[in-house]
């Protein structure tokens, strides 16, 4: 079983299939615990769902670009992921800089932060790799084409588990 734990790219903000939905299309049990607007402090209502199996974590955005601390994400990310099986972090795609929002090139700067620690740390897939500047549909969710690569990734990563 593979749990999908997450914020609005889990979900599928915006798109028809997130990569959780495209993962069941290529043959995965996958339970989908994404919700929109979810910081780390918010998947502890839902982590309480994850047995045995695969722990997908996406999550990290909406934390920044609300000024919480990469420490304070990367606390919570550690007790998310205490005892499980195996745990695969998707580091955060950046979010799309604009001269009217400052914030979101402090949010790029966590992430990176952040991703440093998930690399020392968690098997992991960096969406910022993922991610092309045609993909963004509001600057911050990214189209089926990102998703779609990310799916390909994890499957890769899980397939034989």
């Amino acid at each position: 079983m593979i749990y999908c734990l997450g914020d609005s790219f889990t979900k599928g903000f915006l798109i028809e299939r997130s990569y959780a939905h495209l993962l069941e299309k290529m043959g995965l049990n996958v339970v989908h615990l994404g919700e929109n607007g979810s910081t780390s402090k918010d998947l502890f209502k839902r982590i309480k769902y994850v047995k045995k199996g695969i722990l997908i974590i996406f999550v990290g955005t909406n934390d920044f670009l609300n000024g919480y601390s990469v420490d304070f994400v990367k606390q919570n990310i550690i007790k998310l992921t205490e005892g499980k099986d195996k745990v695969i972090i998707v580091i955060p795609p950046h979010v799309e800089e604009e001269d009217s929002y400052p914030i979101y090139e402090m949010a790029n700067r966590k992430i990176d932060q952040y991703a440093n620690w998930v690399k020392e740390n968690y098997e992991y897939i960096d969406a910022r790799k993922i991610q092309k500047e045609s993909d963004f549909i509001d600057g911050v969710h990214l189209k089926e084409r990102f998703h779609i690569e990310l799916s390909q990734k994890i499957y890769n990563l899980v397939k034989d588990v």
